[in-house]
């Protein structure tokens, strides 16, 4: 179970509700409205209302706020686009009086006609999330460097906590614990992610990148170079990269590996096993059904070596320690990247298969997890 200094609690708490005004919370997830108007401005604040009024075609109906991802306006200032958090979409009319919001410049009502885009941030649910990850064992929120949902094009474009990706490609659909995003790079692309985020989220002595991911359409056993891959980066001469793979690739047949492989940037290389052994997704990822349901990865590197590992460079499945190979992970310094940008589910040459993602954190430190 994770522990969390209640002062590290609070100012993550107030860095993520901002606007949202004082008194007693009403239930664990507050609303913070942001509203794109049509004049360029935006405007944020805890909202007055907890529903939306909306005619379709073949009902009324009163949409909760807290089930909402965005409200996109058209040009007719009545008739809107819904996006909901389950995926759903609605089309239909809106009959709203002007919006009430608590911002910090104190109460204001915008009319719904200069309303671009709305858009409904779940802040105590965000929060809660942050404090109830599950698998770590400690966590120190305010090394947190970076935090992204990945739940639609606005929510790569504005983390939660750290800069903001850049949407290159693929949709939405229903995730893990939210929504996520799906991407299959276009056939004989080399490097083709669907979000990067700039070079600075990767901590440069020691770190964790963490996230959610789910397989499929790759069949059952991991071939050579048509392997799922998660992220990458490289400056051209130092490069770290994260996936699955029947042999990734090294030159020296002796250091070639299988299953779940990275590289590091001091030229470390990690697997699962030599790339002589034959993997099916289900046995790399638990078992018998495993292979195309959610799994939580973790990337983790510490140059003074991983405490309860004592290598510098590991990855995990579901909290499980999956490395059983290390080469070169020991004596060159690490160097921060000189240029480039991290790039999620980039292309590593397959010829079918899909990757979903969601909920990417990066932190500055090397996390310790707990077996399942």
């Amino acid at each position: 179970m994770k522990t969390v200094t209640t002062g590290m609690v609070v100012l993550l708490a107030l860095a993520l509700a901002g606007t949202a005004s004082a008194g007693k919370d009403k239930e664990e997830s507050q609303l913070r409205l942001e509203l794109d108007l049509v004049d360029g401005s935006r405007v944020i604040g805890a909202p007055g209302i907890d529903s939306v009024p909306l005619q379709t075609p073949y009902a009324t109906m009163d949409v909760p706020l807290n089930q909402i991802r965005t409200i996109t306006m058209g040009d007719d200032h009545e008739t809107a686009s819904f996006d909901l958090r389950n995926g759903d979409k609605l089309k239909g009319v809106v009959n709203l009086k002007p919006i009430k919001l608590e911002t910090v410049f104190g109460r204001v009502a915008v009319g719904i006609e200069h309303v671009k885009v709305a858009h409904v941030i779940l802040l105590g649910k965000t929060l809660q999330e942050a404090l109830k990850r599950g698998l770590v064992l400690t966590a120190r929120v305010n090394n947190l460097v970076l935090w992204n949902t990945l739940g639609s094009q606005y929510d790569v474009e504005h983390s939660v906590v750290g800069p903001n990706g850049d949407f290159l490609g693929g949709n939405f659909v229903p995730g893990k614990s939210g929504t996520a995003i799906r991407y299959t790079p276009p056939a004989g692309q080399v490097w083709g992610p669907c979000v990067t985020f700039p070079k600075e989220v990767i901590p440069t002595h020691a770190g964790t990148i963490e996230f959610w991911a789910k397989l499929t359409g790759f069949g059952d056993t991991l071939q050579w170079n048509q392997n799922p891959s998660f992220l990458f980066i490289s400056d051209g001469t130092n490069a770290m990269d994260l996936h699955l793979n029947g042999n990734d690739g090294n030159s020296n047949a002796s250091l070639a590996n299988s299953g779940l492989c990275g590289d590091y940037p001091a030229g470390g290389h990690i697997g699962t096993k030599p790339y002589t052994y034959t993997w099916t997704y289900d046995a790399l990822l638990g078992g018998s059904g495993q292979g195309d349901q959610w799994h939580h990865y973790a990337f983790v590197w510490d140059e003074n070596g991983i405490p309860g590992v004592g290598h510098r460079i590991a990855a995990y499945v579901d909290g499980v320690l999956n490395t059983q190979r290390w080469a070169n992970d020991t004596g060159m310094p690490f160097v921060p990247f000189a240029s480039g940008r991290l790039g999620l589910i980039p292309w590593q040459g397959r010829t079918a298969g899909t990757v979903l993602m969601e909920n990417i954190k990066i932190w500055d430190y090397a996390m310790s997890f707990e077996p399942k």
